[in-house]
């Protein structure tokens, strides 16, 4: 429920900034910093942050069809 979660700093940031600030971190720092707080889960649980991440350690797409949750694919790929 969004009227339950609590601003914080990177709320006040744009996209763009917020999305270059993640990229510098390892999925590793990445799962952590998610759980930090709601807000934050809800901008990192996104298509676009573990998309990325799929395309920042090299995993390949090999797949016809779409790929429905990106994080679930890079956790059951990369930490195989």
């Amino acid at each position: 429920n969004e009227e339950n979660i609590s601003p914080t700093i990177f709320d006040s940031l744009p996209k763009f900034v917020f999305m270059h600030l993640i990229s510098y971190l390892k999925y590793q720092e990445l799962v952590k910093f998610e759980r930090v707080c709601k807000s934050i889960k809800q901008k990192i649980d996104t298509k676009e942050v573990w998309k990325k991440m799929c395309q920042t350690y090299g995993l390949e797409i090999t797949k016809s069809g779409k790929i429905a949750d990106w994080k679930i694919f890079f956790l059951n790929n990369y930490l195989v």
